[in-house]
């Protein structure tokens, strides 16, 4: 379907009204928040189509740093609004280590050719939503009171962070030299710097500097609840602006005064309390100025501020505006479409005469990403340095204009790094060189440091017995290990890790020593399966263009290709006898289809399961426990292969890795306790899950395994950790 070109998106017993951002349902409007309308619009405008977290995070999350858990959230709300049947995933289709679908049949109409339920809605509910969503009308001419200038001097560069994840449109532009800059500055010597540590909590989210260098703000979370405290660097005076609360913060800026900071405040229960807020950095209460859904960007001269609005029209076209500081004298500068092109990040330059910005675009159905800027008045769009095919995050101007700090991911590691990029030239040189993950990046007015996120990934296995006792860690290294992690026997663990730009497995001892690499092609290598004699590695890998599940020896020698389905395969298991395989691809009208192959043979065939999501087979093959969802949430169903009745049901909720036990009477599964993750057993007669492990730590569980005798467990744990960082710069000789 052609997307982004109707008023209207048609599926079921439900009408999507993009203009005035509603929901309709039999002529009765469905409350949605902000967040979930831009969802279920991004998902119904690419019907059919898989939709990876990262192009969701991506589109809907806009510019911001947020967990996958956001988008289970907003995916889990929307299942509730839809009203999805028990049995299946009639709109929304959960598709595992993959993303979501949107599987019902929409139909796009432009405009309505009769009246239907559009014109019939309750009207109290229209006013309520046109506050919460309509563009205001054109504002009469009034004065227009500047942003707060710094008592000195206009700084040169706002520090803006939190951000903005969205896509963006690059013309076919030529890039060339600024002259709005001052030429002959220097850059610092980039092989010499100094990191501290301005935060030690590890639970940073948001961040920002105050131009001057003196004020750094700081934003944490404590489970759901969020805040917000301000530091003098001079001092180490802390003060809070923002109470712990209920709230998503996407986005904050300083303004010129380095008094004043801007957020916008995300209030999913109360989406008519969502906007953009303004505080001071002596305290007192944060004052609302805005309703739109964008982080802000100050201009040095506190004379424009910078934001973006989406769905603009028909079109679905978005855009760049500059206003004055009371959002008045509303200009676009720049339009774009998702997903074909979006911005990311966008930061204005230091004489407030461009606003700068990383963007993507799709070309020849691959991502290309790039820096590029707007005159602050509108005009043509001017690349920075050529695209490149990997992300570039976020953006600061160094105070001179002879470049800026970029955030990007390195090719080679597919780590998030910080680049400085030569202005003009838009030549790359690599400033940290490490295993860790920068998010936002700011420059003081010296321009001598950088603050940036820094993210930290702690990634380990750790084995234990299978009653939950004597765990301990074999692995105390920061590889990034997918979340596949299987035993080959009772005494061989094969994994999947990130090697440069793919994955591959690896093996080793159950006591994590003489580890091994098994496969060596750049590509996806995951998902590995044991035969029953623990001799030969079934896996996917795209290395044939799709993902096929493939086959070598224990040794990684031998590899084979034993599927050749048409489309990707999204999960697989081995039949007890060895000699065929089950997987699942996608079928339109049908979902996630279940097939059956014999490994030797190339006949397959077809069994009574579609729309499955999360499925696991049995050890001895007769049953498939799959995930549904229901009005109170998702459950377990256990149902048997050979005619899809069902067994039993489980209330077992959203959970990430399912196994069963090797006497097929019960399913273990990850659950969350106290804000960190358990193993519970659930037997499949009923009554209420057990819980195995006791960690009591704040790690993640992203996989685990039994060992075929039944005996041990095998899971991998991570633990993120979150802080704020200066890069102190030694001047250059």
């Amino acid at each position: 379907m052609q997307e982004n070109e109707f008023r209207y998106y048609e599926f079921g017993e439900f009408v999507l009204d993009v203009r005035r951002r509603r929901l309709i349902k039999n002529e009765r409007e469905v409350r949605l928040s902000t967040r979930n309308f831009e969802l279920l619009h991004f998902l119904v405008r690419n019907e059919g189509r898989v939709i990876d977290h990262e192009e969701l995070l991506e589109n809907v999350w806009a510019g911001t740093f947020v967990e996958q858990s956001n988008l289970k959230k907003g995916i889990s709300a929307l299942r509730q609004i839809l009203e999805e049947a028990p049995d299946d995933s009639l709109y929304i289709k959960t598709v595992p280590r993959k993303g979501y679908s949107f599987v019902a049949d929409v139909r796009p109409v432009a405009e309505p050719d009769r009246n239907i339920a559009f014109q019939r809605v309750t009207i109290t509910e229209i006013e309520q939503e046109e506050i919460i969503y309509d563009e205001p009308d054109e504002p009469a001419e009034k004065p227009v009171a500047a942003l707060p200038a710094a008592a000195s001097r206009a700084f040169p560069k706002n520090a803006l962070f939190g951000g903005l994840a969205l896509l963006v449109l690059a013309a076919a532009g030529v890039w060339f030299g600024a002259k709005y800059l001052r030429r002959g500055g220097s850059a610092p010597d980039f092989g010499q710097f100094e990191i501290i540590k301005l935060t030690n909590e590890g639970r940073t989210v948001a961040g920002g500097l105050a131009p001057d260098g003196t004020g750094l703000l700081f934003c944490t979370a404590d489970g759901a609840l969020k805040s917000c405290r301000v530091r003098d660097l001079r001092t180490g005076d802390t003060k809070q602006i923002l109470a712990p609360q209920k709230v998503e913060i996407y986005g904050s800026a300083f303004a010129p005064d380095n008094r004043t900071v801007y957020f916008w405040l995300a209030y999913d229960d109360e989406p008519a309390r969502s906007g953009i807020y303004r505080v001071s950095v002596d305290g007192g209460e944060p004052q609302r100025v805005s309703d739109r859904t964008s982080p802000v960007a100050c201009a040095p001269d506190g004379r424009r501020i910078a934001y973006i609005r989406r769905n603009l029209n028909e079109q679905g076209e978005n855009g760049i505006f500059t206003a004055a500081p009371d959002f008045t004298d509303e200009k676009l500068i720049y339009s774009f479409r998702a997903p074909q092109s979006n911005v990311i990040l966008f930061k204005w330059s230091p004489d407030s005469k461009f606003v700068t910005y990383t963007g993507i675009r799709l070309k020849d159905n691959q991502k290309e990403y790039y820096l590029a800027q707007i005159p602050a008045d509108g005009g043509a769009e001017q690349l920075i340095s050529p695209p490149r095919a990997q992300l570039i995050y976020d953006l600061a101007w160094f105070p001179d204009g002879s470049g800026l700090a970029v955030t990007a991911v390195d090719p080679k590691t597919q780590f998030q790094q910080i680049y400085y990029v030569s202005y003009p030239a838009g030549e790359w040189q690599k400033i940290t060189n490490d295993l860790m993950w920068y998010w936002s990046v700011a420059i003081p007015a010296d321009g001598r440091s950088i603050v940036t996120r820094q993210q930290s990934d702690i990634f380990n296995l750790w084995t234990g017995d299978a009653d939950g006792r004597n765990f301990r860690q074999i692995t105390f290294d920061t590889v990034p290990y997918d979340p596949d992690c299987i035993w080959l026997d009772a005494e061989t663990i094969v994994y999947s890790a990130k090697t440069g730009a793919g994955n591959d497995l690896w093996s080793m001892n159950a006591d994590g020593q003489n580890r091994r690499r098994l496969t060596s092609e750049q590509n996806l290598n995951y998902l590995p399966r044991a035969s029953r004699d623990g001799q030969r590695i079934f896996f996917l890998s795209n290395r044939s263009g799709t993902k096929q599940v493939w086959r070598i020896d224990r040794d990684g020698g031998n590899p084979t290709a034993i599927t050749n389905a048409p489309s990707d395969i999204d999960d697989f298991y081995l039949m007890p006898d060895d000699r065929s395989v089950l997987y699942s691809v996608y079928l339109s009208g049908l979902g996630w289809t279940l097939f059956k192959k014999t490994i030797d043979a190339d006949d397959f065939k077809s069994l009574p399961f579609t729309n499955m999501s999360n499925w696991r087979l049995s050890p001895d093959g007769t049953m498939v426990a799959y995930e549904i969802r229901t009005d109170q949430g998702s459950r377990i169903r256990v149902s048997s292969l050979t005619d899809n009745k069902t067994v039993t049901e489980l209330d077992i909720a959203d959970c990430d890795s399912l196994v069963w036990t090797k006497d097929n009477k019960a399913l273990l599964f990850d659950g969350n306790n106290d804000e960190h993750d358990e193993i519970f057993t659930q037997p499949l007669d009923g009554g209420a899950p057990k819980r195995l492990t006791n960690f009591e730590s704040a790690d993640n569980i992203w996989n685990f395994d039994l060992s075929p005798d039944g005996k041990k467990l095998v899971l991998r744990r991570i633990r993120q950790f979150n802080d704020l960082i200066r890069l102190e710069f030694a001047p250059k000789k």
